[in-house]
């Protein structure tokens, strides 16, 4: 995962991870939270065989690295509390929303998105008193 300087146009930082990072999002406190998707050795032994629980990372604000915390399979979506405290990960292939205690780094509840035809949890928004 590359950090960008979109003033001077260049990648300032790069971040290490093991597997694909697919949504970021940054905090109001500057955190910086990746999903990364995981996959699973298949039946027939092939590595690129399923999707297995994903993995939110989490970094302070100058690209360094706090945790991460397991979440969903196939995370898609992420957002934050506007006091940056909780992070909501939806995760398509589980068809749940995460929510991470980010001080702790902690899952607080996994909430679970009903089906309608297809998996959930594709996308995410924050409503105050909603």
């Amino acid at each position: 995962m590359r950090i960008i300087d979109t003033e001077n146009d260049r990648v300032v930082r790069t971040l290490a991870t093991r597997g694909t990072v697919f949504p970021v999002h940054v905090t109001s406190r500057g955190l910086v939270l990746a999903g990364e998707l995981r996959t699973a050795e298949g039946p027939d032994g092939r590595a690129l065989g399923t999707q297995g629980p994903g993995l939110l990372r989490v970094y302070d604000p100058e690209g360094e690295p706090l945790g991460r915390v397991e979440v969903g399979v196939f995370p898609l979506t992420i957002t934050s509390s506007p006091d940056g405290r909780l992070a909501y990960v939806s995760a398509v292939v589980s068809s749940t929303v995460t929510v991470v205690d980010l001080a702790a780094l902690t899952v607080v509840r996994t909430l679970t998105v009903e089906r309608a035809g297809e998996p959930g949890a594709h996308g995410l928004a924050y409503l105050p008193g909603a």
